[in-house]
């Protein structure tokens, strides 16, 4: 049997999508499964094993039909869709796959041979795409999947030494839109440098902190996503908001603190992650991507709430569990 995994679209939804890949794998070593992206990520394609073939190297589309025209010409028996978009599962529908499992939201039901319940999935979206790949046929799938440093080029200056200072990674920006992100990560880089850390900024172009001053590495817009992950894999912390950085980050065990607003902690957290949310936000999570109104979600959590949760991590690194922080003024 040829069985395709249509892999989730961003970063931090692919990284928690790898134990149900993983799982698949080892339930079906030979034959399958292949991995399939809209658009490939990178850091997969960089990966030599188990994912060097997860997905077709050119871009498709669904809306011209090349999608659907690729996924014919690979004859699977059936596909697992890890997206949720009506335009994937079209795109499997057309293509003529004999068995197309997926959730069941998005006026999906009709294309699917499978249906999943929507409302029935399993709270962490780790587990929803756990549950997809035994219904694809694994018979089981671990509970993390670790990935290698050594599949990842390691940046020119980062080599470990016995006397260097300790290294953290801070990640202000957040694909996702505004709302995710937290402004004071240009005066928590200057206290931690203050504090004799080694610090390091990270993401994409014009992500830096804008008040950020002081003696740190500033690698955002100047990295690939691969010498992204050798920097993440060289960290003895990473800090940032919820995004696919801080699941990369984690996903090569290293301790992280992740800032959450408008997105709900107990479904995508990032595995052992210190959650850093502040308290009596009545309408937090909204799952908005730009606030529309003050933003009160991100910054009612103070730099030295932050530290906080820094200093902790470090003390008891690998627990995980929520730092709350108190309104401004009490």
């Amino acid at each position: 049997m040829k069985i395709i995994v249509r892999m989730p679209n961003w970063l931090g939804d692919l990284v928690m999508a790898l134990p149900a890949v993983r799982g698949l794998q080892q339930n079906f070593a030979t034959g399958g499964p292949r991995g399939w992206g809209g658009e490939p990520p990178e850091i997969v394609l960089a990966l030599r094993k188990p994912f060097a073939d997860l997905f077709p190297k050119e871009r498709l589309c669904v809306l011209d039909g090349s999608e659907t025209a690729a996924l014919r010409r690979e004859g699977a028996d059936r596909i697992v869709l890890m997206t949720n978009s009506f335009s994937t599962a079209l795109a499997a529908y057309r293509a003529g796959i004999s068995e197309r499992i997926g959730y069941s939201l998005h006026g999906r039901r009709l294309l699917l041979t499978w249906p999943l319940d929507w409302k029935a999935r399993p709270h962490h979206q780790r587990d929803q795409y756990r549950q997809l790949a035994r219904a694809g046929g694994a018979a089981g799938t671990p509970e993390t999947a670790r990935l290698n440093p050594k599949d990842f080029p390691r940046m020119a200056g980062l080599e470990k030494t016995e006397k260097r200072r300790r290294r953290i990674v801070l990640a202000p920006g957040a694909r996702y839109g505004a709302a995710k992100r937290w402004g004071g990560f240009g005066e928590l880089a200057r206290e931690l440098v203050q504090s004799g850390w080694e610090v390091h900024v990270v993401g994409g172009k014009n992500e830096a902190p804008r008040t950020a001053e002081g003696d740190f590495q500033d690698w955002t817009g100047r990295t690939s996503l691969t010498e992204l992950a050798g920097i993440l894999a060289s960290a003895d912390l990473v800090v940032g908001n919820d995004s696919g950085i801080v699941h990369l980050a984690a996903a090569f065990g290293r301790p992280v603190v992740t800032l959450f607003g408008p997105t709900d902690e107990s479904r995508t957290a990032a595995d052992g992650a210190v959650v850093v949310r502040a308290s009596g936000v009545d309408c937090a999570p909204c799952h908005l991507r730009v606030c529309p109104i003050d933003h009160r979600c991100m910054k009612r959590i103070s730099v030295e709430h932050v530290m906080r949760a820094i200093e902790k991590t470090v003390s008891v690194a690998g627990d995980s569990e929520t730092v709350s922080e108190g309104k401004k003024g009490e």
